[in-house]
């Protein structure tokens, strides 16, 4: 329960910093009255009880698919659970299209997030001594590059503090905002839910502006469902409701105490809490959690592209396992160093006003949606020009069984060894394979065709993980299954191989046979040129086979197909 406080309510349990905040924000029209304060933060109480204790706590965490949470687990569950002969196309993919926008739409938020966070809690000197105004940006700044220039050591040194800083965290929330609570009772009026309808009749002309605000406060809601493979429901359950939740509305409560005795206090509610001798310290407390929070979404997005390039939504990217028990703890230093260059972007603008006005698009709001948006395009053109690319070899390609009962009538000279050719198609001849008979003209004693096959399931029973078939003496075909939890290691699937069939494989004398493919435009029907163009450039930029599948260099060959 502590570690998923580290973890799961990194997000969440920073909103505090400028939600409420944002709520009282005078370019909303709302007039500053008690009536507006108690009407606000009962519409934040009950979100908070509707949106995340309802929705997420007590159902969301219940569609757990073989314990793993998350967008693309969900679309997975979605899917499996409409599956069957009379399901019309248009639905699967409808629930495909929702699944990756889900995903987009976190890389935005994976954006947002550090920057928000990290400069509202830096903003805190700004109370401390105004003069000190000028320092926001540039502590703000080392802080994020600091941040972005330690994730390829992992999150397991840091992790380790992560669960008692957010107790700490959560803790002081809880007894700031229980000491002004109860020098103002009558702010416990919010719990009534008649003050939010009220206020919601009463402000109609101002609603979207408001509830966009109000909103502020559930962000990393989602959290939740998407680290439950982590951790489990119940400790995320129990972590909600006993530490995080009673924090966080205590601490709402106290800001409404506060502006309530001292309208002024609205610049800054979160951080007027503290005596002056407390500020400099919730500061340095406020930038290790919002850095918390910052991690989870920045590890979120590597763990997401993971997902989206074992099932096919993106290329191969280079990945580095930070943990040698966590399968989870991964680095991807391409994601890294984009969403840095993008967060600092952001952090050289104030983005308090900003995120109080995203849903009025034309001021601002355009930033997360256009950043969904370039990810949806990257999304649907890889994966349709994968497809195209597919479809167009498959026409240009041999049927496997055929080609290998002809070799059976003119055998090629055989050699010792083993060589695995890796192939999408199982049923067709690799072109690895030709090419090495028609250059070298030699056999390895033992062939292994692979088809490596990602599962829209978390990780693979190692029952089904492994399918093959012999062919004929020492050829194999071989389909190796793997999750999209699990990092595809094919010398390991070989292993197993050996294993389950009694093969005398000797991992030193087994070479490994790939080909890099290219599609030519003329093979990407249906693409604009722009969409051409920019398929290609992911083609050139897409991370090695080797690497992805874990193949040692010393024992490669590869070898250029254009299709």
């Amino acid at each position: 329960m502590i570690a998923a406080l580290g973890v799961v309510f990194g997000d969440i349990g920073t909103s505090p910093l400028y939600a409420f905040k944002e709520t009282m924000n005078p370019e909303h029209g709302i007039p500053f009255s008690p009536d507006s304060v108690l009407g606000l933060l009962s519409l934040i109480f009950w979100g908070l009880m509707f949106v995340v204790t309802l929705k997420y706590v007590v159902f969301v965490l219940r569609a757990d698919h073989d314990g793993e949470g998350g967008i693309l687990a969900l679309q997975a569950l979605a899917r499996s659970a409409v599956a069957g002969p009379k399901t019309k196309p248009w639905v699967w993919n409808a629930i495909g299209l929702l699944g990756l926008v889900g995903a987009a739409m976190f890389y935005g938020d994976s954006l947002i997030t550090p920057a928000i966070s990290v400069l509202s809690a830096v903003e805190g000197l700004e109370v401390q001594a105004s003069v000190l105004q000028r320092a926001v940006i540039p502590i703000t700044v080392v802080i994020l590059v600091a941040l972005f220039m330690v994730q390829k050591k992992g999150t397991g040194v840091v992790g380790k503090i992560f669960g008692p800083v957010m107790l700490l965290w959560f803790l002081v929330l809880a007894a700031a905002g229980l000491w002004q609570v109860l020098q103002q009772p009558q702010v416990l009026a919010a719990l009534d839910p008649r003050r939010a309808a009220s206020f919601l009749i009463e402000h109609r002309a101002q609603l979207l502006a408001v509830l966009g605000a109000v909103f502020l406060a559930f962000t990393g809601g989602e959290a939740l469902y998407a680290d439950m493979g982590h951790f489990g429901a119940k400790p995320i359950r129990l972590a909600w409701l006993f530490i995080a939740l009673p924090g966080l509305v205590l601490n709402y409560f106290g800001q409404g105490a506060l502006v309530l005795a001292n309208p002024a206090a609205i610049d800054n509610p979160f951080f007027r809490l503290f005596p002056s001798w407390g500020v400099l310290p919730m500061v340095v407390l406020a930038a290790m959690a919002t850095m918390i929070a910052s991690q989870a979404v920045i590890s979120g997005a590597f763990s997401l592209t993971a997902h989206a390039m074992r099932m096919g939504y993106l290329p191969r990217m280079r990945v580095i396992q930070t943990s040698g028990t966590a399968i989870g703890q991964i680095y991807v230093p391409a994601v890294n160093w984009l969403l840095m260059v993008g967060v600092l972007a952001f952090a050289v603008v104030d983005l308090i006003f900003v995120i109080a006005n995203s849903l009025k698009v034309a001021e601002g709001g355009w930033l997360t949606l256009a950043v969904a948006a370039v990810v949806m395009v990257l999304f649907t053109t890889w994966a349709k020009g994968r497809r195209l690319g597919l479809e167009a070899a498959a026409a240009e390609s041999l049927p496997l069984r055929p080609f290998i009962e002809s070799l059976a009538q003119h055998m090629p000279h055989r050699v010792s060894g083993t060589a695995v050719f890796l192939n999408p198609d199982a049923k067709a001849v690799p072109h690895a394979l030709l090419h090495n008979l028609k250059h070298n003209q030699v056999l390895h004693e033992q062939v292994i065709v692979m088809r490596v096959l990602p599962c829209d399931t978390p990780r693979v029973d190692a029952r089904i993980r492994i399918e093959a078939e012999q062919l004929m003496e020492g050829i194999w075909v071989v389909t190796a299954r793997h999750g999209f939890m699990e990092q595809p290691d094919v010398p390991e699937f070989i292993r197993i191989l050996a294993y389950q069939k009694t093969l005398a494989i000797d991992s030193m004398k087994t070479s490994y046979f790939v080909s890099r493919a290219s599609v030519g435009e003329e093979n990407l029907p249906g693409m604009n040129p722009v969409r051409r163009v920019l398929f290609g450039w992911m083609q050139r930029n897409a991370g090695r086979a080797s690497d992805y599948f874990e193949l040692p260099d010393n024992r490669l060959v590869e070898m250029g197909q254009r299709t």
